[in-house]
């Protein structure tokens, strides 16, 4: 006579033959309960340790494919790992753009890459976030630029610092007065800018 029915590993029930099913570790067990899942095609015991379940992807998956991120404080899948900028932290790419302590950088030296905006500076010439290293100081406008070239010149066309002994042509404030007095001003620093030599 045939047997109809066998005995489920986790349960200790008897169960038909037609619903059972090996797991990874040949223990036969009822393919029907909640804990018992296949991945791969291949059955596995969801309190064992050789699979994960990830909550962005919304499935179980092998534990050896995948990664615990610290910043997600969850596990994530190998193929949907995205470093950050110093490369030492990691996350999925929905997770980054969901984040607010996160900025995609597209100039510079993170060009390409998710910096902790800690590290990260707006500047007004790009309307967007550069590496602090990347980004210039204007003290007049208290605003960040990316291009040197675009810190507006709180000096107008007279230019920033002469050489010793040397200046700029004088400007006339003297709205033609008869008499005019002129005082030479020697400086190696003014509103931040420092100049040396």
């Amino acid at each position: 006579m045939e047997a109809t029915h066998v005995q489920c590993y986790l349960s200790g029930e008897f169960i038909p033959i037609e619903q059972a099913v090996k797991l990874n570790t040949s223990d036969v067990v009822d393919s029907e309960l909640e804990r018992v899942v296949e991945v791969d095609g291949e059955w596995y015991d969801t309190e064992g340790d050789d699979i994960e379940y990830l909550e962005d992807r919304d499935e179980w998956c092998l534990a050896d494919d995948c990664r615990y991120s610290s910043l997600m404080e969850e596990y994530i899948h190998e193929d949907d790992v995205v470093w950050e900028y110093s490369e030492t932290e990691f996350a999925t790419e929905r997770w980054f753009e969901e984040d607010s302590d996160f900025r995609w950088i597209e100039y510079g030296r993170a060009s390409g890459t998710w910096l902790h905006y800690e590290d990260a500076r707006e500047c007004i010439d790009l309307d967007d976030y550069v590496h602090e290293y990347d980004a210039y100081w204007h003290e007049g406008s208290q605003e960040y630029y990316y291009d040197e070239d675009e810190v507006p010149n709180d000096y107008g066309d007279r230019g920033d610092f002469s050489e010793y002994h040397r200046s700029p042509d004088p400007q006339d404030l003297s709205n033609g007065s008869q008499f005019k007095v002129g005082i030479e001003v020697e400086k190696n620093s003014i509103m931040g800018y420092e100049c040396s030599g």
